[in-house]
């Protein structure tokens, strides 16, 4: 975790160091130059060991609740990093209409002009902080395996321009390798691995797809990681991959596409350059009626979010045991008092009164 309530850990670092060493300076300076005055404020703790135990592992828990809660928000916040680089693979920025929303996952419908792709390869061809862009289109339709007599109600289809897939690190197989996808038959696709996995379905068999209330017919030639280029939107959607041109003609879209993406270059490394290639989109994008949004590093920020709330929760919970812990001697001293007020206590009214009846006043006879 690289921020806490949006401030570098770094900061907090320095911060805390710092006053750690003043304290301690001041401390040191008291116990050289008032001698007594220190003795005085440490002489306590020989005095009372038992609440001076108590209060040292209250301020032990405590730090270890804090801690395990930084490991905790650490943990969550790299999962769903690593969920977010396994789904969105290189893709960096996507290009959206202005009045679409920003909500996670692939877009679907063809809502986008495909000659945008021609206007931005003229346009950012030479930028270096952009790699790849490429024409992206998705639809939900029906699907049946024809093997194995089952069907999903909603296969997510995506249409891909195959000779701009390497910048974006290509389709991998379930066997770690990558699929070559020029050796695809007309009617061949890629399907997702839990797309497969829904239908049962193995390379070979016949899928059955739905478009307009029309069926096409399609064999399975390869089984995809899954990805957002997959169809694969969040955990437990399915996906399925045809040529965006064979996509267009099923679902009736001439020259539309769903979205245009951008990729930076690697998985990981394109988030460095999302501001510069943002502002690179902003600015070959103002005369049209689209805009980038970055979306992987939205994703990113969200991760990061999650686990700040986290430790929000975890490091107030820890402050509070702490304070509660602390406050327990003060507790106990002031019951105790309250026992001698009342006369239920040592030195109490009662154990005096009872003293004064035994001890003759002056001017009394024996």
């Amino acid at each position: 975790m690289n921020e806490i309530f949006g401030v570098p850990t770094t900061t907090i670092m320095v911060f805390l160091v710092g006053i750690f060493a003043l304290c301690m300076s001041m401390a040191a300076y008291v116990a050289l130059r008032y001698k007594v005055v220190f003795k005085l404020g440490i002489r306590n703790i020989p005095r009372r060991p038992s609440q001076t135990i108590l209060i040292v592992v209250g301020l032990m828990l405590s730090t270890l609740i804090i801690a395990a809660a930084f490991t905790t928000g650490d943990t969550l916040n790299l999962s769903i990093k690593n969920e977010v680089f396994e789904i969105i693979g290189q893709t960096d920025e996507r290009i959206l209409p202005d009045s679409a929303s920003e909500e996670p996952g692939a877009p679907t419908g063809a809502v986008v002009s495909q000659s945008i792709v021609a206007l931005l390869d003229s346009r950012l061809a030479d930028h270096p902080d952009i790699d790849g862009i490429m024409p992206f289109l998705s639809e939900s339709v029906p699907a049946l395996d024809t093997n194995t007599r089952l069907s999903e109600p909603a296969l997510q289809m995506t249409g891909l321009a195959v000779e701009r897939l390497e910048p974006f690190g290509g389709i991998r197989g379930v066997d770690g390798g990558t699929i070559d996808m020029s050796e695809l038959s007309d009617d061949g696709v890629v399907i997702g691995e839990t797309a497969a996995k829904n239908l049962e379905a193995k390379i070979g068999d016949e899928l059955i797809v739905y478009t307009h209330g029309e069926p096409h017919r399609m064999t399975v030639e390869a089984i995809a990681e899954d990805s957002m280029l997959t169809g694969y939107n969040a955990p437990g959607a399915s996906g399925d991959w045809p040529f965006p041109e064979r996509a267009q003609r099923l679902f009736g879209y001439s020259d539309r596409i769903s979205s245009v993406e951008i990729t930076g270059g690697g998985i990981e490394s394109g988030v460095a350059h999302t501001d510069s290639a943002m502002d690179a989109l902003d600015e070959a994008l103002a005369d049209t009626p689209y805009r980038a949004i970055p979306v992987k590093q939205d994703h990113i920020d969200m991760a990061e979010s999650v686990g700040n709330v986290f430790l929000t929760c975890s490091s107030c919970s820890g402050c509070h045991r702490r304070r509660r812990l602390a406050h327990l001697p003060d507790l106990r001293d002031a019951g105790r008092r309250a026992q001698v007020r009342d006369g239920h206590g040592p030195g109490g009214r009662a154990e005096t009164a009872a003293v004064d009846r035994d001890v003759p006043r002056r001017g009394h006879r024996l």
